[in-house]
């Protein structure tokens, strides 16, 4: 989950072939330069006022998966698709890839929520890692070693999956209903730990999650409204709203938090 540089903490993904820096400090929005996506390059003259990242840019391949099942990046061997359908070939320093790794049902809201999927980050394996020990205690029974069905988390399309990850971060109901399926041995791990990573830090990020799927649809039709007044699009001040809750995320999911929860409310770490 992370490897270590003198006293710093550098996090890494479960495959390790797509392992990097966290440095993606100056570009909290792996989504922004996509905004204007569909939209065509005749109306550039019209969004002259818009950021550099926000100008159209052609349709990228997208990489859809509608599979619950394990979702693993493709290639052919000797060239690979990059971000924003640059290739690249072997020698060459590829760029962060944008394919959703792992299983559906335990997989980071962000990664499945998303048409264009983000940079895969350490902090999407620290919700995964909270979804699969959700998943053990709602499910498994220890005294006949099966585990059950959850419909929820089972379905065959990624985005109802992730929803209903969103529903069961952000719905006190839905979280209700969900644990009660707990069996007795396993009571313990969900009143501390999974009671206090999601009260602790899952649920804030799932908050932030839809206020900035709000934000940013409500970008996209104040460009979609500007062309069709053929007006100039101004979205700077929807960017910069977008960029601070995106920032405020980000500093949500932590190793030491992360780390801080595990020690401080429970006695199985």
């Amino acid at each position: 989950m992370f490897y270590r540089e003198g006293s710093r903490i550098i996090g890494v993904l479960c495959d390790w072939d797509l392992a990097k820096r966290d440095i993606e400090q100056g570009n909290l929005d792996d989504n922004d330069d996509d905004i204007l996506t569909g939209i065509s390059t005749s109306h550039s003259s019209m969004v002259s006022d818009t950021p550099r990242s926000h100008a159209p840019i052609p349709e990228e391949e997208k990489m859809r998966q509608n599979d619950a099942g394990d979702v693993t990046p493709q290639e052919d061997g000797k060239k690979a698709r990059g971000v924003g359908g640059q290739d690249t070939t072997q020698g060459q320093i590829r760029q962060p890839t944008r394919y959703r790794t792992g299983t559906g049902q335990f997989m980071a809201h962000e990664l499945l929520a998303s048409e264009r999927p983000p940079y895969h980050r350490y902090a999407h394996d620290l919700e995964s890692f909270f979804f699969v020990l959700v998943y053990v205690c709602v499910v498994f029974n220890p005294t006949a070693h099966k585990f059950g069905h959850p419909k929820a988390w089972e379905h065959p399309d990624l985005m109802v999956i992730g929803e209903n990850n969103l529903r069961f971060l952000t719905h006190y109901d839905t979280y209700e209903k969900t644990i009660a399926t707990t069996h007795p041995d396993y009571k313990g791990l969900v009143d501390s730990w999974v009671r206090h990573f999601r009260g602790g830090m899952f649920f804030d990020v799932g908050q932030r999650n839809v206020k900035i799927r709000w934000l940013r649809n409500q970008r996209h039709q104040q460009v979609l409204n500007a062309l069709d007044l053929k007006r100039p699009v101004k979205v700077d001040s929807l960017t910069t709203e977008i960029a601070a809750v995106l920032r405020s995320r980000r500093e949500l999911v932590t190793y030491e938090k992360f780390m801080d929860l595990l020690n401080e409310t429970s006695d199985y770490a």
